[in-house]
């Protein structure tokens, strides 16, 4: 459907991975704390922007983060496994799809999002292998 990374591939080319929420955190929703918004001097509200506050992410759970089309980058919290997410296999790692009724697209995650950071790990100098490992790992550590 116009992905590029998808475009020659067959239905086997897909690297799968798994989802959740935090305490009283609605699924589909990022970490509230990297969307939360401090006024500046002026008074204008002006959204934090640091993407790596992990230490905000409960034990067990992990984060993938997002760039959207518009170029925002959108954190998600992982609790459980599996996350319903299939990845085109070339970079940038890209979100193919998601699992119909499965927690990634009920978390809002879009196919064509490109995968930027596997919790603290940015992923802009690394090779598909490396990223791929990452995913797994990543998955490999939820609970169920």
């Amino acid at each position: 459907m116009g992905n590029a990374c998808c475009a020659d591939r067959d239905e086997t080319s897909t690297v799968s991975v798994v989802t959740t929420r935090v305490g009283n955190q609605k699924e589909g929703f990022p970490l509230p704390t990297l969307l939360a918004a401090d006024p500046n001097a002026s008074g204008d509200v002006v959204p934090k922007g640091n993407p790596a506050l992990i230490a905000e992410v409960p034990d067990g759970a992990s984060v993938l983060t997002f760039r959207t089309p518009d170029a925002s980058q959108v954190p998600m919290v992982f609790t459980k496994k599996p996350i319903g997410i299939d990845f085109c296999k070339s970079l940038p790692v890209s979100v193919k799809r998601t699992h119909p009724g499965g927690v990634a697209e009920e978390m809002g995650i879009k196919s064509g999002w490109v995968l930027v950071r596997v919790n603290d790990v940015d992923l802009q100098a690394r090779t598909f292998p490396e990223i791929q490992e990452l995913l797994v790992k990543f998955a490999m550590g939820l609970p169920s």
